[in-house]
């Protein structure tokens, strides 16, 4: 975990924007690029065991688009409190810079967002502003070749509330933004929506924790479909494009996996929340790690399908979970 903070006055959140939206963009054509390379990617390696949480990879492609991000931000903002997933890495070496600078010279970025300055609104205290990064979710699929599901996803918090989400999928090319209370990207709903009838959920593939039997317990007479997939950024967006009723998420996960897609998810009037319904606070770097599991709708009713989860004493059923995991690394 890299945290990078200092003390000042002012952000102009319309410059943060724009900066953030370029370096995301950046950030995905480098992992796109060193995809191209498969000897680099396969350089994989595995973060310290972080809270008794499961082992994740980290490849050179994270943390080239952390340093890509972290460095770009701290050029134009030095003082703005910076929260990503990478640490700074190792001196990068001749290849890797060669990489960065390529991805430096871009000529096809895409047409800045159209969004209307507001000095009176758009212009923060310094100490108000957190960025949250998450220089390449799913990288576990990225490693796997299922690249549909990696993301470069950027945050900017606003006294701990999800305020601009930008997450790009540079092998898909979907690139979408949303500033909650301000302005929002077109989102694709051409695509076939998902069958009325039947519930859709869409759950993490490597994370899935119990959720068919919390399912079954809820939707006992009724049809449901479990949706697996990669990525909370992946999930999130697919519940805006309507392609699933909900996002759950019963297992621990950390709040730069979720800043982004949040923030996307409330700048079109959705909500996420952990399942116990509480908001999630971005604000605090000292607390990570969200144990509560996580709940996305937006078409549903969210303390609806809160109140059925409940039913099935799932908070409860976590907490086992966690301590069970807990005491299985103690004796490991």
């Amino acid at each position: 975990t890299y945290i990078e903070k200092d003390n000042g006055e002012t952000v102009d959140l319309y410059d943060l924007f724009m900066k953030g939206f370029r370096l995301t963009y950046k950030a995905g054509q480098l992992i796109k690029n060193i995809k191209l390379n498969n000897s680099l990617i396969f350089n994989k390696q595995y973060k310290d065991l972080f809270q008794n949480l499961p082992k994740e990879p980290v490849t050179i492609a994270d943390l080239l688009s952390h340093a890509i991000i972290t460095n770009g931000l701290k050029s134009t903002f030095p003082r703005v409190k910076i929260v990503s997933e990478e640490k700074p890495s190792d001196p990068i070496s001749d290849d890797q810079m060669r990489l960065i600078k390529s991805s430096n010279r871009l000529k096809n970025m895409p047409k800045l967002p159209s969004i209307e300055r507001d000095y009176t609104t758009m212009v923060v205290p310094l100490s108000s502003v957190t960025v949250w990064i998450d220089p390449l979710d799913a990288t576990q699929e990225y490693t796997e070749n299922l690249t549909d599901y990696v993301m470069v996803m950027f945050c900017v918090a606003i006294e701990g509330e999800p305020t601009i989400g930008i997450l790009y999928a540079p092998f898909t090319e979907k690139f979408v933004w949303g500033w909650f209370g301000v302005d929002k990207s077109w989102v694709d709903l051409s695509q076939p929506k998902h069958i009325a009838q039947v519930h859709e959920v869409i759950v993490s593939r490597s994370h899935a924790g119990n959720i068919q039997k919390i399912l079954q317990k809820i939707y006992a007479d009724e049809q449901f479909e479990i949706v697996p997939a990669a990525g909370s950024g992946y999930k999130t967006l697919k519940i805006i494009e309507e392609q699933a009723d909900f996002y759950l998420h019963v297992t621990a996960i950390k709040k730069w996996d979720t800043c982004a897609p949040n923030a996307l998810l409330r700048a079109h009037n959705g909500h996420m929340t952990t399942l116990n319904n509480k908001t999630i606070d971005y604000k605090s770097d000292n607390d990570i790690v969200l144990k509560d599991g996580l709940l996305a709708t937006l078409k549903r009713d969210h303390n609806e399908v809160l109140n059925k989860l409940n039913l099935t004493n799932i908070a409860a059923q976590q907490q086992a979970e966690m301590k069970k995991g807990k005491n299985k690394h103690k004796r490991s």
